[in-house]
């Protein structure tokens, strides 16, 4: 991919911008590139937004349609034409069209996660269960998450059970010599 005026961009602002944001920016300027051809910011601003808003696909295949993924597309675009002084005046129109959908959309999105998930007194009284049924690594893991808003993806834990563990641990379990468990 041939993007002279996207990486003269990225490299002007690299001590600015953090890799996760210039990997986003550029994984959706390559996908501009791979629609267009060429360069986005070469492209007329018309045809931009024309595009942006019809003929985007997502990696299955589909026309984007969730208006947050259309306006990240503006934002790129726009902040590299920007940074070479082409005009943008249509494109933020375009973007500012969006806000309204982005607000259905998110009204949408809480809607269908209400119906989903569990409500916060059902997870509470699911915590208390594992507790009172002796689920202790359960419990632990459920409690650290709900209290810390921890993801469990996010939390590092090994399960020693009492008799297991080496001496080397049982000091580290003198406080709750009754769960047998040890987390880090």
């Amino acid at each position: 991919m041939n993007t002279p005026k996207f990486d003269q961009y990225v490299n002007n602002k690299k001590n600015t911008l953090s890799k996760n944001t210039i990997s986003t920016y550029s994984q959706l300027y390559r996908k501009m590139f791979n629609h267009f051809g060429k360069e986005p910011v070469d492209v007329d601003e018309d045809i931009l937004i024309e595009s942006i808003k019809n003929d985007m696909l997502t990696d299955k295949g589909q026309v984007i349609t969730n208006p947050n993924t259309l306006t990240s597309l503006f934002n790129t675009v726009i902040i590299v034409k920007k940074e070479f002084d082409l005009p943008i005046t249509k494109l933020l129109k375009a973007k500012e069209n969006l806000l309204g959908d982005i607000y259905d959309h998110r009204e949408a999105q809480k809607i269908i996660k209400a119906n989903k998930l569990p409500s916060y007194k059902d997870v509470k009284r699911h915590l208390k269960k594992q507790s009172d049924d002796d689920n202790h690594v359960s419990y632990i893991i459920n409690f650290i998450m709900q209290n810390f808003f921890t993801r469990n993806k996010d939390l590092g834990y090994s399960y020693y059970h009492q008799f297991e563990i080496s001496k080397r641990f049982r000091k580290k379990l003198s406080h709750y010599p009754q769960l047998g468990y040890y987390l880090y």
